[in-house]
């Protein structure tokens, strides 16, 4: 009996795994397959989306022309470039300058330096030039740069801005270019190497310049604002929205995400537009009609079926092969347990098989339309995850994994799934939020025709309807309409009630706008938790920030 028992703990960490088994239930994908038998998720990443994309299709292309360098290195370059269709590799005359880098920063710096120094004494300049000062100063720098991406502002008030925005002109036509090409294949050069290292090391370069390029987009958009230029503006609005289209069309939860973020940023804009010219109500109706026919950019629970689904299995898939893939993922994989088992013999079918069970509880939950009944079930979901890693820390259990194949195999199971699914709750908040923000910015564009038609903001929404608005969306949070006040400065403030359901009194969660009223400088002492998502007209004009005080 005891050499029985022996020979079966012996067994249960000397002898061979079982084999993968190829299926929809375990790793997802059944092809392609690779030498192995086991499906190339390397192909599968790299393909995905490449159907009916060709090189005069491809935003992709005059993407990467305009930002190209990137950083990348020579080999990943060469890779991405052949992938792409590029017969040479793009000049650096068409590349977009970052208006954050250093070399744009030092030269605000520089002439907000000179600012300083006029009237002061020479002694007194020195002191201005010293390193803690001029630190001061480059901390402005980014401050005015920051601040040019959502007020408008003139060549007079930041010259070396403007002659930025002049000398990176052949990029934004490359990026407007980008936007307007139907279909987007930007692989990711960690797919294109000789060796795969898995989906967890693959590279989003893509996903970082995408949120570089916008920002300067939405700079130039003021700065044509200021000049008048609001035609311009516009399209300069309009290339973001499209690129955020773009990013939304990835599989993975980060690029859902900086997709929406980079819509949100573009609504923003859009406000300030609107009331710059308070009398065109041609402009005012062509942009609330582009408004109403847009979706926000995301799509989440397609993320989590299609993308990050396939992403645990790929995940999994390399461990069998070589449990070193986890060691060298980072700790936010990693933990001491299953680096304990990574010598013993495991099923990696069952992990599996747990995993897509728990993806299938997300994907039913994620897609309930009703927000109230999917936030209920959301936190069921998350409470059953807290449990399975709760459970995967429990002693009986690890002391009965030692023995036991099935048991450890269950273990290593829950434990993976508890650290590698994605944060339900947070990322449906992150796309509720973005329909919420679409929505009051399509009741903004509304107002903004109705006092161009009417010679002011009206006294309620409901008189939005008919003339302009077939209907008046109501509050995503509370189902109610939203909160709006025509203001005595010939404003408005529209907010919804946000993620408590409460009026807070119209206080942003930024900390911009406070009781209804902008902050400057901006406070940043907001509980987010009990905040509302604002829109107040006008939006402040530009301003230098106020002369900072230097060290003697």
């Amino acid at each position: 009996m005891f050499l029985e028992f022996a020979f079966s703990v012996l067994l249960s960490y000397f002898g061979p795994n079982p084999p993968l088994v190829v299926s929809e239930e375990t790793t997802v994908i059944t092809a392609p397959l690779s030498d192995d038998g086991l499906p190339d998720y390397q192909t599968y990443w790299r393909d995905l989306g490449r159907e009916g994309v060709t090189h005069d299709n491809n935003g992709a292309v005059p993407f990467w022309k305009a930002i190209w360098p990137t950083g990348l290195s020579q080999n990943d370059w060469l890779a991405m470039s052949d992938a792409l269709g590029f017969a040479q590799m793009p000049s650096t005359t068409e590349s977009l300058q970052d208006p954050f880098d250093k070399t744009v920063r030092s030269l605000v710096s520089y002439w907000l330096t000179t600012q300083y120094q006029a009237g002061l004494t020479p002694t007194e300049s020195d002191v201005l030039l010293n390193p803690t000062n001029q630190q001061i100063i480059d901390n402005s720098a980014e401050e005015v740069i920051d601040l040019a991406m959502s007020r408008p502002w003139t060549s007079e008030q930041i010259p070396p801005l403007a002659d930025w925005v002049k000398h990176n002109a052949k990029p934004f036509e490359l990026l407007t270019e980008a936007s307007q090409r139907p279909m987007w294949w930007s692989p990711s050069p960690s797919l294109l190497r000789p060796k795969y290292e898995g989906a967890i090391q693959i590279l989003l370069p893509a996903v970082q310049n995408l949120r570089g390029a916008t920002r300067a987009l939405c700079i130039r958009a003021m700065w044509y604002a200021a000049q008048g230029q609001r035609a311009e503006a516009w399209q300069d609005l309009q290339t973001t929205f499209q690129l955020a289209t773009h990013c939304g069309r990835g599989m993975t939860l980060v690029e859902q995400l900086v997709a929406i973020a980079i819509d949100n940023t573009a609504l923003s804009r859009t406000v300030t537009l609107l009331q710059l010219d308070e009398s065109d109500a041609k402009f005012a109706r062509e942009v609330l009609d582009y408004l109403q026919k847009r979706k926000i950019p995301s799509d989440v629970v397609r993320s989590f079926d299609q993308g990050e689904r396939v992403f645990f299995a790929d995940m999994v898939v390399m461990l069998q092969r070589d449990f070193s893939t986890l060691e060298n993922a980072g700790t936010d994989v990693t933990t001491p347990a299953l680096l304990f088992y990574s010598q013993a013999p495991m099923n990696w079918n069952d992990v599996l098989r747990s995993a897509n069970a728990i993806y299938n509880r997300l994907v039913e939950t994620a897609s309930i339309p009703d927000r109230a009944e999917r936030m209920r079930a959301t936190s069921n979901l998350d409470h059953h995850i807290s449990q399975l890693a709760r459970s995967a820390g429990d002693p009986a259990r690890i002391v009965a994994s030692f023995i036991n194949a099935e048991v450890r195999s269950a273990l290593v199971a829950d434990t993976m799934v508890s650290l590698m699914l994605p944060a339900l709750n947070a990322s449906m908040k992150a796309q509720d939020r973005a329909i919420a923000v679409l929505d009051l910015t399509r009741v903004a564009a509304a107002l903004a025709v109705y006092r161009a038609e009417q010679g002011e903001y009206p006294e309620k929404l409901a008189q939005l309807v008919p003339s302009v608005l077939d209907k008046v969306p109501n509050d995503l949070y509370s189902d109610k309409p939203f909160s709006y006040e025509r203001k005595p400065d010939g404003g408005y403030l529209l907010y919804s009630v946000f993620e408590d359901g409460k009026d807070d009194g119209g206080t942003d969660r930024d900390g911009s706008i406070i009781g209804g009223e902008w902050v400057t400088p901006n406070s940043g002492n907001v509980d987010y938790e009990h905040s509302d998502l604002v829109i107040r007209v006008p939006v402040p004009k530009f301003e230098l920030p106020p002369k900072p005080t230097f060290v003697n």
